[in-house]
């Protein structure tokens, strides 16, 4: 698998999930690799209810007592479950997700992931995010349209890291003389990091790799001289008519000048 392969590639992306994805401009492997996470979820260790502010978002473990319908008519449904760390209780409520209500049976554990409210002394979570054993760790977030969950986003990098010819753009040479890591290093950091250090150290050499490639493309510009156009008024004349409002006499002769 190359960087330019069409996304379609990846396995669970069919034709109509790469449309969504071309809509959001990512078209190629190398589009997937470079739409960096917005955010990361720290799932590493869960806390008690105890423990968590309204307003804060909390990893929990805990084990269903109940669970009820308020309402359910047609796509609009609202249900709350009640559930324990054994010590304190909190009741997540799901809004217009009904296909929830069954991952949820009395006496087993699961793991949350929400922002608390705190409502007349008792802790809530809206619409909470259910995880299983494998996934703990740091968690990427990705921006990404309708239709394309975070899960099947995260298995489209993963497979394209596994799979993908990480191809090198800078030499050896300024590498180590920048002390900069590897391309594929640094996707495998920012996408699935292991700990903080891994996202802080990727993402400033991301940033650092970005101005050195700035400067050499420069440096290689540099004591050449554009060629000269062959016919500079239908050039000009071409130019005017792209352009999608009228010019002022100020605008048209600094546009001549150029």
């Amino acid at each position: 698998m190359l960087l330019n392969d069409d996304i379609s590639r990846i396995k669970g992306i069919g034709s109509i999930r790469a449309k969504k994805l071309n809509d959001a401009g990512i078209f190629c492997i190398e589009d997937v690799l470079k739409n960096f996470p917005i955010e990361y979820r720290d799932i590493r260790s869960t806390i008690e209810i105890k423990d968590v502010a309204g307003g804060e978002y909390g990893f929990f473990k805990l084990k269903t007592v109940n669970k009820k319908w308020n309402y359910l008519r047609g796509a609009k449904s609202l249900f709350y479950v009640k559930l324990s760390d054994g010590k304190n209780e909190l009741y997540a409520n799901y809004f217009n997700q009904s296909y929830m209500f069954s991952r949820f049976n009395e006496g087993e554990e699961v793991l949350l992931y929400g922002r608390a409210a705190i409502k007349k002394g008792r802790c809530e979570l809206n619409n909470p995010h259910i995880y299983n054993e494998k996934e703990v760790g740091i968690l990427s977030i990705y921006k990404l349209p309708p239709g394309i969950t975070q899960k099947l986003y995260r298995d489209a990098v993963l497979e394209a890291l596994k799979c993908a010819y990480l191809a090198e753009d800078i030499s050896k040479e300024a590498l180590l003389h920048c002390g900069l890591m590897k391309i594929s290093d640094i996707y495998i950091k920012l996408h699935k990091p292991i700990n903080d250090e891994d996202i802080k150290t990727a993402s400033k050499n991301a940033a650092l790799r970005e101005m050195l490639k700035y400067t050499l493309s420069l440096k290689g510009l540099s004591g050449k001289t554009a060629p000269a156009l062959k016919n500079k008024e239908a050039a000009y004349k071409e130019y005017l008519s792209d352009i999608e409002f009228i010019p002022t006499d100020a605008q048209k002769r600094a546009m001549k000048e150029i």
